[in-house]
Formats: C-alpha cells, structure tokens, sequence
C-alpha cells in the first residue's frame, strides 16, 4: 500500500512541480533534464530540481528542498517594507522609497560580528510618476549617497525627526545627535531643498 502513496506523490511532482519548475526556468532552452549543462548555474539547478520517473523517493524529495529553496529565493536578501497604520492612512498614494545601508564587512569582522544593516524610508511626494521622474530621483540618491559612499555611526541614542507634512518619520538609533542631523539633512535633501529644524 505505502509503494501506492509513493508513487502516487512522485506523479504529482513530475506533472505539476515539474510544470512550475520549467515555467521558472523559461530562460532556459532545453527542457530534457539530461541535456542541461552542468556547469552553468540556472540549467544546473533546473536539472537538480526537474523530477524523473525512477527517483528514489529520497530524492524526489531532495529535488523539492532544491526547489523550494529556489523558488522562493531563500538565499537572497529580503528587503521588507515598513508598515505603520496611521502614517499609512495619511500618505497612500505616495511610494515609499527605501535606503538600505550595510556595514562594511571587514570593519564588522574587526569587531568580530556580522555587518550591521540599516534602512531608512521617505514617501516620495511627486505629482508625476514618469520614467524621467524616476531617473532624477534615482540619480539624486546616487549622488547624494553612493558618490562618495555615505556613511553614518549606528549608536544606542534614539533621534526621531518627525514633518508629517512632508510624509517623513524617522526613527533613528546613532551615536549622537550631529550624525542624527547628519542622516536626516541628507535624506531630506532628496526632494527638499530647504534644510529640516
């Protein structure tokens, strides 16, 4: 009876995980599992994962682990958002734009840890959601963060800047109140050109 279950679970996966599996690796040509290269990452993993009609069922369910860890992407960073109810009432229609910051990892390993990560988010206040608009903001931000990297000191002092008006809350935890300053002029300076109280 068990030997009925089996295979009964194998032929699920060979019609629907299988289906799944070549719709999440379209960019892949070949389809025959045993025609996929090896030394290339996509095709190798959609090898790995594609079930066959004589797997063991030891491996039918290793290809499901390889699976789901691909398919949902276990191994890349998760950005989340950050929901609060009332902030969220007040500005909707607005998209949130997220900075994300990460220690640099040989100054996290001097301290003998993991770089520290941080994140910082405004509502983007523009009327025009247009592919030039898009660019500007994304050129603003690189300038003003990336070229030359910026960098802050994490602390255990909490700063909060709070204009409701202009759709920013922060929250911030540094080491003193200049480089609070410091986090919360640059942000601001995005789309304000005046400078916060």
């Amino acid at each position: 009876m068990a030997s009925n279950y089996i295979e009964l679970f194998q032929s699920f996966c060979r019609r629907y995980i299988n289906k799944a599996v070549n719709k999440h690796f379209r960019d892949v040509e070949q389809t025959e599992p045993d025609d996929l290269s090896r030394s290339t990452p996509r095709p190798l993993i959609k090898r790995i994962c594609l079930h066959k009609g004589k797997d063991p069922i030891v491996l039918t369910v290793g290809r499901l682990l390889v699976w789901w860890v691909e398919a949902k992407g276990l191994f890349d960073g998760f950005i989340y958002g950050i929901p609060s109810t009332d902030f969220e009432e007040k500005f909707t229609y607005y998209p949130q734009v997220q900075l994300h910051f990460k220690e640099e990892r040989y100054d996290a390993a001097d301290n003998d840890r993991i770089p520290i990560r941080s994140a910082i988010s405004f509502r983007w206040r523009e009327t025009e959601y247009t592919t030039s608009n898009i660019e500007a903001l994304k050129n603003k931000i690189k300038s003003q963060f990336a070229r030359p990297p910026f960098s802050f000191d994490r602390g255990r002092e909490c700063w909060t800047y709070w204009d409701d008006k202009k759709g920013y809350r922060f929250t911030l935890y540094v080491q003193n109140e200049e480089e609070a300053k410091k986090v919360v002029s640059q942000v601001v300076d995005i789309q304000d050109s005046e400078s916060p109280d």
